[in-house]
């Protein structure tokens, strides 16, 4: 019986697992706007899913915070404030740093300076929206993250990034971008191979502080925040 029930029960697991990743893509490169009003069967039909699993990946994108619940007017994706940009950089301030503290000598040089390379090519290319950067520059930090050894700060860091994401997706202003990539990973790397667990927190603060400044002040003094889709108040 639990082999019959087992079988029965990875179908639906499966499609509610692919269809959690779908709508949470969609979600992060903006393909699926913030504020955007969505609901279980424009959503099933747009991915080819039924109602099932996709009502239970909204549950779970809700639990995220990536989706909102909108009382009789099904689900909204979770809109971007200028409070939300702050206080998802006060946290990276409070949880990168920490994470790189714990993972200084346990991640090797070679493995970090494999990770950095599409990074740095990315930056050479001047293609920095392009998604293959934008996946190297979140594999680097999760590297990072997954090398502490906490599973959860790993998990909040992960979500953290995918936000930030969102946030380039959405097509905030990278005029200043230049000033948090000249930083660069290479001391930050150094400092992680030769265990210096001070010297790796106190860089990884430094980036953390310099993307919230970069991307903060081109947003407030070079764009408007209806062309960016991003709401002045929560």
């Amino acid at each position: 019986m639990d082999t019959h029930q087992n079988a029965n029960r990875t179908p639906a697991k499966s499609l509610t697992h692919r269809a959690y990743h779908a709508i949470r893509d969609s979600v992060i490169t903006c393909q699926l706007a913030p504020g955007e009003a969505i609901s279980e069967s424009m959503l099933a039909a747009r991915f080819g899913f039924g109602k099932a699993p996709v009502r239970l990946a909204l549950a779970r994108l809700t639990q995220e915070g990536l989706v909102n619940v909108k009382a009789r007017r099904g689900h909204q994706v979770a809109p971007l404030t200028l409070r939300d940009i702050r206080e998802l950089f006060d946290l990276r301030a409070i949880l990168e740093p920490a994470a790189a503290r714990l993972a200084a000598g346990r991640i090797s040089r070679a493995e970090l300076e494999e990770l950095n390379r599409p990074w740095r090519e990315g930056y050479e290319n001047a293609d920095l929206v392009d998604p293959s950067y934008l996946k190297a520059n979140k594999a680097f930090h999760m590297a990072i993250a997954k090398a502490s050894g906490n599973t959860r700060l790993a998990h909040m860091i992960m979500h953290l990034l995918d936000e930030t994401d969102r946030m380039i997706y959405l097509g905030l202003p990278l005029a200043n971008e230049r000033m948090e990539i000249q930083l660069g990973h290479q001391p930050l790397i150094d400092a992680l191979a030769d265990g210096d667990a001070d010297a790796a927190e106190r860089l990884a603060a430094e980036h953390v502080s310099v993307a919230k400044q970069t991307r903060i002040d081109t947003l407030l003094v070079g764009s408007s925040l209806l062309e960016t889709n991003i709401e002045p108040v929560t």
